[in-house]
Protein backbone atom coordinates (compact mmCIF):
# COMPACT_ATOMS: atom_id res chain seq x y z
CA UNK A 1 0.00 0.00 0.00
CA UNK A 2 0.96 3.57 -0.59
CA UNK A 3 0.04 6.69 1.44
CA UNK A 4 -0.43 9.45 -1.06
CA UNK A 5 2.32 12.53 -0.39
CA UNK A 6 0.32 15.51 0.31
CA UNK A 7 2.23 19.30 -1.04
CA UNK A 8 1.81 22.43 1.56
CA UNK A 9 2.10 26.02 0.62
CA UNK A 10 1.67 29.36 2.19
CA UNK A 11 1.03 32.24 0.02
CA UNK A 12 2.59 30.45 -2.77
CA UNK A 13 5.56 29.29 -1.00
CA UNK A 14 5.87 25.48 -0.74
CA UNK A 15 6.94 24.32 2.60
CA UNK A 16 7.97 20.97 1.18
CA UNK A 17 11.24 23.01 -0.81
CA UNK A 18 12.00 24.43 2.58
CA UNK A 19 11.52 22.03 4.63
CA UNK A 20 11.94 17.73 4.25
CA UNK A 21 9.40 16.97 6.29
CA UNK A 22 5.74 18.39 6.61
CA UNK A 23 3.02 16.98 8.81
CA UNK A 24 -0.23 17.68 9.61
CA UNK A 25 -0.99 17.18 13.18
CA UNK A 26 -4.59 17.24 13.21
CA UNK A 27 -7.25 17.54 9.98
CA UNK A 28 -10.52 16.87 12.48
CA UNK A 29 -13.57 19.05 11.87
CA UNK A 30 -14.12 22.32 13.43
CA UNK A 31 -16.17 21.95 16.76
CA UNK A 32 -20.06 23.41 16.54
CA UNK A 33 -20.80 26.94 17.76
CA UNK A 34 -23.74 26.52 20.33
CA UNK A 35 -25.55 24.69 22.86
CA UNK A 36 -28.67 22.25 23.74
CA UNK A 37 -30.93 23.47 25.88
CA UNK A 38 -31.76 22.07 29.40
CA UNK A 39 -34.93 22.29 30.70
CA UNK A 40 -36.25 22.10 33.90
CA UNK A 41 -37.58 17.87 34.79
CA UNK A 42 -36.11 16.80 31.66
CA UNK A 43 -32.75 14.83 31.58
CA UNK A 44 -30.44 15.33 29.02
CA UNK A 45 -30.99 18.41 26.68
CA UNK A 46 -33.12 19.70 24.05
CA UNK A 47 -31.52 19.09 20.69
CA UNK A 48 -30.96 22.82 18.72
CA UNK A 49 -30.62 22.05 15.34
CA UNK A 50 -28.87 24.58 12.85
CA UNK A 51 -25.59 24.79 14.86
CA UNK A 52 -22.44 26.30 12.94
CA UNK A 53 -18.92 25.26 12.66
CA UNK A 54 -16.45 27.54 14.98
CA UNK A 55 -13.20 28.38 13.46
CA UNK A 56 -10.34 25.95 13.71
CA UNK A 57 -6.93 25.81 14.51
CA UNK A 58 -4.56 24.03 12.28
CA UNK A 59 -1.10 22.53 14.01
CA UNK A 60 1.92 21.53 11.73
CA UNK A 61 5.31 19.87 12.04
CA UNK A 62 8.14 20.55 10.13
CA UNK A 63 11.94 19.68 9.59
CA UNK A 64 14.40 22.12 8.21
CA UNK A 65 17.47 20.94 6.90
CA UNK A 66 20.61 22.24 6.19
CA UNK A 67 20.61 20.76 2.82
CA UNK A 68 19.90 23.45 -0.11
CA UNK A 69 16.31 23.18 -1.95
CA UNK A 70 18.73 22.73 -5.15
CA UNK A 71 20.55 19.87 -3.27
CA UNK A 72 23.91 19.57 -2.24
CA UNK A 73 26.17 19.38 0.96
CA UNK A 74 24.89 20.47 4.05
CA UNK A 75 26.25 23.74 5.92
CA UNK A 76 25.43 25.92 8.82
CA UNK A 77 25.27 28.95 6.66
CA UNK A 78 22.20 26.83 4.69
CA UNK A 79 20.92 26.09 7.92
CA UNK A 80 20.54 29.43 9.04
CA UNK A 81 19.28 30.50 5.63
CA UNK A 82 16.68 27.62 5.37
CA UNK A 83 15.11 28.82 9.17
CA UNK A 84 15.61 32.40 8.04
CA UNK A 85 12.74 31.80 5.42
CA UNK A 86 10.35 30.04 7.51
CA UNK A 87 10.22 32.45 10.06
CA UNK A 88 10.00 35.35 7.82
CA UNK A 89 7.37 33.50 6.07
CA UNK A 90 5.59 32.51 9.14
CA UNK A 91 6.20 35.91 10.58
CA UNK A 92 3.85 38.12 8.07
CA UNK A 93 1.29 40.08 9.08
CA UNK A 94 -2.70 39.22 8.45
CA UNK A 95 -4.53 36.29 7.21
CA UNK A 96 -2.71 34.23 4.12
CA UNK A 97 -3.35 31.75 1.64
CA UNK A 98 -2.82 27.84 2.67
CA UNK A 99 -2.79 25.57 -0.28
CA UNK A 100 -3.33 21.67 -0.03
CA UNK A 101 -2.67 19.18 -2.99
CA UNK A 102 -3.51 15.59 -1.88
CA UNK A 103 -4.35 12.95 -4.54
CA UNK A 104 -3.96 15.75 -7.38
CA UNK A 105 -7.12 17.76 -5.61
CA UNK A 106 -5.93 21.47 -4.75
CA UNK A 107 -7.71 22.87 -1.50
CA UNK A 108 -7.09 25.88 0.18
CA UNK A 109 -8.17 27.78 3.15
CA UNK A 110 -7.44 31.55 4.39
CA UNK A 111 -5.15 31.48 7.66
CA UNK A 112 -3.46 33.62 10.50
CA UNK A 113 -0.61 32.65 11.74
CA UNK A 114 -0.70 31.86 15.48
CA UNK A 115 2.37 30.88 16.86
CA UNK A 116 5.84 29.47 15.85
CA UNK A 117 7.83 27.17 17.98
CA UNK A 118 11.28 26.03 16.76
CA UNK A 119 13.86 23.61 18.34
CA UNK A 120 17.48 22.62 17.75
CA UNK A 121 16.73 18.79 16.81
CA UNK A 122 20.27 18.19 16.02
CA UNK A 123 23.82 19.62 14.13
CA UNK A 124 21.88 20.18 10.59
CA UNK A 125 18.26 20.23 11.32
CA UNK A 126 15.36 22.32 13.56
CA UNK A 127 12.28 21.01 14.27
CA UNK A 128 9.77 23.55 13.76
CA UNK A 129 6.08 23.27 15.23
CA UNK A 130 3.15 26.31 13.71
CA UNK A 131 -0.44 26.55 14.82
CA UNK A 132 -2.91 28.26 12.63
CA UNK A 133 -5.90 29.70 12.75
CA UNK A 134 -8.68 29.65 10.37
CA UNK A 135 -11.83 32.07 11.00
CA UNK A 136 -13.23 30.71 8.08
CA UNK A 137 -12.94 26.80 9.14
CA UNK A 138 -14.04 25.30 5.47
CA UNK A 139 -11.41 24.15 2.42
CA UNK A 140 -12.27 25.94 -1.01
CA UNK A 141 -11.82 24.71 -4.29
CA UNK A 142 -9.38 27.30 -6.00
CA UNK A 143 -12.49 27.93 -8.70
CA UNK A 144 -15.84 28.76 -7.69
CA UNK A 145 -18.70 26.94 -10.04
CA UNK A 146 -21.37 28.55 -11.60
CA UNK A 147 -25.43 27.63 -12.59
CA UNK A 148 -27.51 29.92 -14.86
CA UNK A 149 -31.01 29.37 -16.75
CA UNK A 150 -33.12 31.71 -18.36
CA UNK A 151 -37.02 31.85 -17.92
CA UNK A 152 -37.55 29.93 -20.57
CA UNK A 153 -34.43 27.77 -20.96
CA UNK A 154 -34.18 24.15 -19.89
CA UNK A 155 -34.42 23.12 -17.16
CA UNK A 156 -37.21 25.36 -17.06
CA UNK A 157 -37.83 28.07 -14.43
CA UNK A 158 -39.92 28.34 -12.12
CA UNK A 159 -39.65 24.69 -12.94
CA UNK A 160 -36.33 24.23 -11.88
CA UNK A 161 -32.39 24.66 -12.49
CA UNK A 162 -30.04 21.49 -11.36
CA UNK A 163 -27.72 23.25 -9.54
CA UNK A 164 -24.47 20.69 -8.09
CA UNK A 165 -22.45 21.02 -5.02
CA UNK A 166 -19.74 18.69 -5.42
CA UNK A 167 -17.90 19.77 -2.03
CA UNK A 168 -18.29 18.06 1.15
CA UNK A 169 -20.33 20.79 3.00
CA UNK A 170 -23.23 23.33 1.95
CA UNK A 171 -21.93 26.30 -0.12
CA UNK A 172 -22.98 29.52 2.80
CA UNK A 173 -21.20 31.71 0.12
CA UNK A 174 -23.32 31.58 -2.64
CA UNK A 175 -23.82 34.77 -5.15
CA UNK A 176 -27.40 34.96 -6.34
CA UNK A 177 -27.87 37.39 -9.56
CA UNK A 178 -31.32 37.90 -11.15
CA UNK A 179 -31.29 39.97 -14.76
CA UNK A 180 -35.11 41.42 -15.15
CA UNK A 181 -37.62 41.85 -16.17
CA UNK A 182 -38.62 40.54 -13.07
CA UNK A 183 -41.46 41.89 -9.97
CA UNK A 184 -40.60 40.55 -7.01
CA UNK A 185 -38.39 37.73 -7.66
CA UNK A 186 -38.05 34.80 -4.91
CA UNK A 187 -34.88 32.34 -5.21
CA UNK A 188 -35.37 28.92 -3.46
CA UNK A 189 -33.14 25.90 -3.03
CA UNK A 190 -34.93 23.43 -0.92
CA UNK A 191 -36.43 25.28 2.32
CA UNK A 192 -33.89 28.20 1.93
CA UNK A 193 -35.05 30.81 -0.09
CA UNK A 194 -34.63 34.68 -0.34
CA UNK A 195 -36.79 37.25 -2.35
CA UNK A 196 -36.02 40.66 -2.76
CA UNK A 197 -39.50 43.38 -3.14
CA UNK A 198 -39.39 45.82 -6.29
CA UNK A 199 -39.47 45.69 -9.69
CA UNK A 200 -36.54 44.71 -12.15
CA UNK A 201 -36.66 46.20 -15.32
CA UNK A 202 -35.09 44.92 -18.76
CA UNK A 203 -31.23 45.14 -18.16
CA UNK A 204 -31.84 45.69 -14.88
CA UNK A 205 -29.57 43.39 -12.81
CA UNK A 206 -29.64 42.22 -8.96
CA UNK A 207 -26.81 40.75 -6.99
CA UNK A 208 -27.39 38.64 -3.28
CA UNK A 209 -24.47 38.19 -1.92
CA UNK A 210 -25.68 35.33 0.63
CA UNK A 211 -23.38 35.16 3.32
CA UNK A 212 -23.01 39.09 4.11
CA UNK A 213 -26.58 39.59 4.10
CA UNK A 214 -25.98 42.74 1.33
CA UNK A 215 -28.39 42.95 -2.07
CA UNK A 216 -27.16 45.21 -4.44
CA UNK A 217 -29.66 46.43 -7.29
CA UNK A 218 -27.80 47.75 -10.64
CA UNK A 219 -30.83 49.98 -12.41
CA UNK A 220 -30.36 51.14 -15.72
CA UNK A 221 -31.73 54.55 -14.66
CA UNK A 222 -29.46 54.66 -11.11
CA UNK A 223 -25.57 54.54 -11.19
CA UNK A 224 -23.82 53.77 -9.57
CA UNK A 225 -25.21 50.26 -8.00
CA UNK A 226 -27.01 50.89 -4.43
CA UNK A 227 -27.86 48.71 -1.71
CA UNK A 228 -30.81 47.77 -0.97
CA UNK A 229 -32.40 46.37 2.23
CA UNK A 230 -36.47 45.11 1.45
CA UNK A 231 -35.08 41.68 1.19
CA UNK A 232 -36.39 38.48 2.97
CA UNK A 233 -35.80 34.84 3.70
CA UNK A 234 -36.30 31.81 5.56
CA UNK A 235 -36.60 32.76 9.28
CA UNK A 236 -34.67 29.29 9.55
CA UNK A 237 -31.51 29.71 7.90
CA UNK A 238 -28.87 32.18 9.19
CA UNK A 239 -27.83 32.90 5.61
CA UNK A 240 -29.73 33.87 2.69
CA UNK A 241 -29.76 31.23 0.94
CA UNK A 242 -27.58 27.61 1.45
CA UNK A 243 -26.75 25.25 -1.72
CA UNK A 244 -26.37 21.34 0.12
CA UNK A 245 -24.14 19.30 -0.84
CA UNK A 246 -24.79 17.02 -3.54
CA UNK A 247 -27.66 17.63 -6.55
CA UNK A 248 -30.28 20.33 -5.83
CA UNK A 249 -32.89 22.64 -7.49
CA UNK A 250 -32.68 26.22 -7.57
CA UNK A 251 -36.13 27.73 -8.39
CA UNK A 252 -37.03 32.02 -9.54
CA UNK A 253 -40.34 32.82 -9.07
CA UNK A 254 -42.21 36.33 -9.45
CA UNK A 255 -44.23 38.26 -11.88
CA UNK A 256 -43.45 39.69 -15.17
CA UNK A 257 -40.80 37.92 -16.22
CA UNK A 258 -39.41 37.58 -20.60
CA UNK A 259 -39.17 34.11 -21.64
CA UNK A 260 -35.37 34.02 -23.14
CA UNK A 261 -34.82 37.20 -21.11
CA UNK A 262 -34.96 36.97 -17.03
CA UNK A 263 -32.13 35.11 -15.79
CA UNK A 264 -31.23 33.15 -12.72
CA UNK A 265 -27.53 32.81 -11.68
CA UNK A 266 -26.31 30.96 -8.54
CA UNK A 267 -22.36 31.05 -8.26
CA UNK A 268 -20.34 29.81 -5.33
CA UNK A 269 -16.84 27.74 -4.34
CA UNK A 270 -17.50 24.12 -3.26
Amino acid sequence: MTIADTAWSLDGTSLNTLAYYVREVDESTPTRRGDNQALPGVSGRRYVAGKPFDERVLAFMLVIDAQPTTGGARSGSQLKTNLDAIKKLFSQDGQHTLKRTHGGVDRQMTVEVRSLRIARGGPYHYNVAAELVAADPFWYALTGVSFSATWNSLPLLPGGMNVVNNGTYKAEKALVTIDGPVTNPKVQVGNSWVQWTGALLTDDKLLVYCDTFDAIVDLVSLEPMSDVRNVTWAEDYVRWLEIPSGASTATLSGSGATANVTKLTVAFTE
